[in-house]
């Protein structure tokens, strides 16, 4: 073999052994589904221990990082190589919106952590580019929520104006129309409270709404039934149509508020935290 032969069978030899290097490396470097919930886990483990301040810096953390993941696709022969985070993007998603959550406190202006909720805005803009369009829902209206929760009515109300797929005209209509109640209620204009919560009774009560289901409260744990929420809106049309001057109105709707928050009790009288609520729901607005 002449020494020229010799060099060209040592480069391929180095070529061949660096290739099957390389394959090996992405092998051991892979996705697998079992390891991919490990790492979910641990994630899940360390976000839930750490103290509130190190929460968002280490969402952060996870965001940034950088790390070589290869696939075998069933529908492709061969290796897919890519460079992303080690925990799943969209899993960062959830976690993000499990620390709005954490924020919120009973989702009050007073129990809020305002601080955060605000860095935690920001944080979900950077993030929902990267994140499936699913959960790039999921954080906007988690978003929706912490305006609401921080009375930055305008906030909330722009982000909805923004645009939030996967809910309907009516929707959108009737939340923009609690926000803005919400808003008038601060500004003491109880003309414009009454003007908007009917809007909102309007979507409470439109085809979309016709099976709705309890809804859940995750900063408080509370189990909202149907009648409860149309029960406060109708008290709530009361007390600012009477501040406005119109008692026929208020007498209206607190008639037709009272058989509600009766069945609203009924309803949750086997779930101490959903009706401890309602109770101290109930004696603010004197019933």
């Amino acid at each position: 073999m002449s020494g020229k032969t010799t060099k060209y069978a040592i480069a391929i030899i180095l070529i061949l052994a660096s290739l099957a290097g390389g394959v090996y490396y992405c092998w051991t470097v892979r996705e697998l589904p079992e390891k991919r919930r490990a790492t979910c886990k641990e994630a899940v483990k360390t976000f839930r221990s750490l103290k509130d301040v190190d929460v968002i810096p280490y969402l952060r953390s996870l965001a940034g990082e950088r790390v070589l993941i290869s696939r075998f696709h069933k529908e492709f022969p061969w290796m897919h190589l890519s460079v992303g985070t080690r925990v799943p993007i969209d899993y960062i998603g959830q976690l993000t919106e499990d620390a709005f959550f954490r924020f919120a406190g009973r989702g009050t202006p007073e129990t809020a952590d305002a601080p955060h909720l605000k860095e935690l805005i920001a944080f979900s803009d950077e993030l929902m580019p990267r994140v499936s369009k699913d959960e790039s829902i999921a954080l906007r209206e988690r978003q929706v929520d912490a305006c609401f929760f921080l009375n930055d009515f305008d906030g909330a109300i722009k982000l909805i104006a923004g645009g939030l797929p996967g809910h309907s005209a009516d929707w959108t209509r009737g939340t923009v129309a609690k926000l803005r109640a919400h808003k008038a209620m601060l500004a003491g204009d109880d003309k414009e409270v009454v003007k908007q919560l009917l809007i909102f009774d309007e979507y409470l009560h439109c085809e979309e709404m016709k099976d709705r289901e309890e809804e859940y409260d995750q900063t408080t744990g509370v189990l909202y039934s149907p009648e409860w929420i149309i029960g406060r809106n109708y008290i709530r049309i009361s007390i600012h149509a009477r501040k406005a001057g119109d008692a026929a109105m208020a007498d209206k709707y607190l008639a037709l508020a009272k058989p509600l928050f009766a069945k609203a009790a009924e309803k949750c009288k086997d779930e101490k935290t959903s009706r401890e609520e309602l109770q101290r729901e109930m004696k603010s607005f004197g019933l």
